[in-house]
């Protein structure tokens, strides 16, 4: 799957940016994004979902993971998951009815069906953890969140032109993850979480 390096060009022209590669594979420094996705991972662990899937499927969300190619890879691969998830409960109801009409013993298929739908549902929530967690980094960089846009000037550029090019960039996924970023002294979001 290529990225079209015209339609990115143009919406840098569109958004009064310089021509920058916007529509890069995945423009977010490795180091950052994986202290984002650990925080993602414990932050659903401990409070669940947070209507994760609305907040992946606003309109700024999803510009900004097109113009990604890792990240929309993943919402589409966990756009499959999801389907084939769909398509096992109905072989789950299927084995029932068959093993009610039939024989009893086609109800053994029933594990092998759960531990499968079990698998799709982990990697179907993988995949959306890493389109928030490549959201979050995003913002992160965009807002110089412990020093991480000063550490990586081009990366913070591409960001920026990514979430809209607005002068102040969005928080959406700050709010959602460091919700009490404010409260913690730059030094020690520095010594915590920075580059």
């Amino acid at each position: 799957m290529s990225t079209n390096p015209t339609s990115a060009e143009s919406i840098s022209r569109r958004q009064g940016t310089k021509s920058l590669n916007i529509a890069s594979p995945h423009p977010i420094p490795s180091k950052l994004f994986s202290n984002c996705y650990s925080l993602v991972q414990v932050t659903h662990a401990k409070f669940g979902l947070l209507a994760l899937d609305s907040r992946l499927a606003t309109k700024e969300s999803l510009v900004a993971i097109a113009l990604m190619e890792r990240t929309r890879e993943a919402m589409v691969n966990a756009g499959a998951e999801y389907k084939l998830r769909i398509i096992l409960v109905f072989a789950d109801i299927a084995v029932i009815v068959t093993a009610f009409v039939f024989s009893w013993w086609i109800v053994l298929l029933l594990p092998i069906l759960l531990v499968t739908q079990r698998g799709t549902k982990v990697n179907e929530l993988n995949h959306r953890f890493y389109a928030s967690a490549s959201l979050l980094s995003l913002e992160v960089l965009a807002n110089d969140f412990a020093g991480w846009g000063t550490a990586y000037p081009e990366e913070r550029a591409r960001a920026v032109a990514i979430l809209g090019g607005e002068p102040i960039p969005p928080t959406t996924w700050l709010d959602l993850y460091l919700a009490r970023r404010d409260q913690v002294p730059p030094s020690e979001q520095k010594k915590s979480f920075g580059p």
